[in-house]
C-alpha cells in the first residue's frame, strides 16, 4: 500500500518538488508548520510530507520493516506521483533518504542530524529508552493526557512526554498507540546497524548530498564529528542555536539554509 502523505505546494506547475521525512515516533504532522513556511519561501517547489512506514497512518506495508523499505516505499510513492528531485529527511528520516540516494540517481539529499554510522547497544541511547517505555504503557488508556502521566513518571521530559501524546488515537476502550510499535522496533533494530559513512565518504556524482548537524545536538560522539569534519564530497553545515529537533529550535535559520540551497 501507498506512504500516508500530504502535499503542499502544486505538484503540476512546482519546478522542483520533494519528499519530506520524518524521525523515529514521529509522523508527517511533525512537519507540517516548518514546511507551509518553507512552501511560502518557496513558491515554485513542491513538498510531498509523508508518515513513514508504521508511523502516521501508514500502517498496510508489508515486513519487512527496513531502512530499504521505507525508501522502496518513496520509489513506490515517486511512481505514482512523478519524479522527484529529491528528500529532505530529519533523524531516522535522514537515514532513509541516504537508502533512497542508493537506489536512484540526480537526486539531492539532505540529511538533518542524523549521524550515519552503525551504534552499538551502548550507542541506541534515547530512543531505545524510549521504545522500552513505550512498551511499558498500559493500553487503552482512558485520556490523551494519561501517556504524558506514565511517561513522565519513567523520567522523560515534559518536553518529550507532551509530545507522545499525539501518537495515540482514540479506539475501543480508550486511547492506543497510532503507530505501529512492533513494526517501529524492528525499524529501530535495522537502523542502528546501517552505516552509511562510506557513502558520504565517496558519493556518486549523480548525487548532490547535504548534512547539516545542530551545534547542540546530543546525538554525535567525538570520533563521528571528527569523521564528520574529514567530509570533502559532501556538503556539511552546522546549525547554530538548536538541538536535535532543528526545525523546532532555530526553524528561521534552516529554512535560511534550504531556501538556499534546494
Amino acid at each position: 500500500m501507498p506512504l500516508n502523505y500530504f502535499v503542499i505546494g502544486n505538484p503540476k506547475t512546482a519546478i522542483k518538488r520533494f519528499f519530506v521525512c520524518h524521525g523515529i515516533f514521529g509522523s508527517s504532522r511533525n512537519w507540517r508548520s516548518f514546511v507551509y513556511k518553507l512552501s511560502k519561501d518557496c513558491p515554485t517547489y513542491c513538498f510531498f510530507v509523508v508518515d513513514l512506514r508504521c508511523h502516521g497512518q501508514s500502517h498496510q506495508q508489508k515486513p519487512p520493516h527496513t531502512l530499504r523499505s521505507c525508501a522502496q516505499d518513496l520509489l513506490d510513492l515517486e511512481r505514482q506521483e512523478g519524479e522527484m528531485d529529491g528528500v529532505i529527511g530529519h533523524s531516522f528520516g535522514g537515514k532513509v533518504a541516504l537508502c533512497y540516494g542508493r537506489l536512484t540517481e540526480n537526486k539531492m539529499i539532505w540529511v538533518l542530524d542524523s549521524p550515519p554510522g552503525g551504534q552499538s547497544d551502548a550507542q541506541r541511547g534515547e530512543a531505545q529508552q524510549v521504545l522500552q517505555a513505550l512498551q511499558r504503557v498500559p493500553l487503552p488508556l482512558q485520556k490523551r493526557k494519561d501517556v504524558a502521566v506514565h511517561l513522565s513518571k519513567m523520567g522523560f521530559s515534559v518536553m518529550l512526554s507532551q509530545w507522545m501524546t499525539t501518537n495515540v488515537k482514540p479506539a475501543q476502550g480508550g486511547y492506543v498507540w497510532r503507530f505501529d510499535l512492533a513494526g517501529i522496533e524492528q525499524l529501530l533494530n535495522d537502523y542502528f546497524q546501517q552505516d552509511y559513512w562510506s557513502f558520504l565518504e565517496n558519493p556518486p556524482s549523480s548525487l548532490d548530498i547535504h548534512v547539516v548537524r545542530a551545534a547542540d545536538s546530543d546525538r554525535w560522539q567525538s570520533a563521528q564529528l571528527a569523521r564528520l569534519s574529514r567530509l570533502t564530497k559532501t556538503q556539511v553545515y552546522l546549525l547554530p542555536n538548536a538541538g536535535h529537533w532543528l526545525h523546532v529550535d532555530n526553524p528561521k535559520g534552516l529554512m535560511g539554509l534550504l531556501r538556499k540551497r534546494l
